[in-house]
């Protein structure tokens, strides 16, 4: 994954199978890596479409949306 990418977010995690209200397609802004970013794992910062805002989710929480693979769409 790199930044400009289209990607799906999850707020249970990537492919977890759980849906929610801010899951969705969002574009890469940003990634940053630990220990680096002073947090326990890697992050990405995203502009999740839906909600025309932009967060920051854990990398597991986004996958690139040609590797989903679970139902919840």
């Amino acid at each position: 994954m790199k930044v400009g990418d289209l990607v799906y977010y999850q707020c249970q995690g990537f492919d977890s199978g759980f849906a929610q209200v801010r899951d969705g397609l969002a574009t890469v802004i940003s990634l940053t890596y630990a220990p680096h970013n002073g947090k326990s794992s890697d992050t990405a910062k995203i502009f999740l479409h839906k909600r025309a805002e932009i967060i920051e989710a854990w990398r597991l929480q986004v996958g690139l949306v040609k590797e989903k693979t679970d139902e919840c769409w």
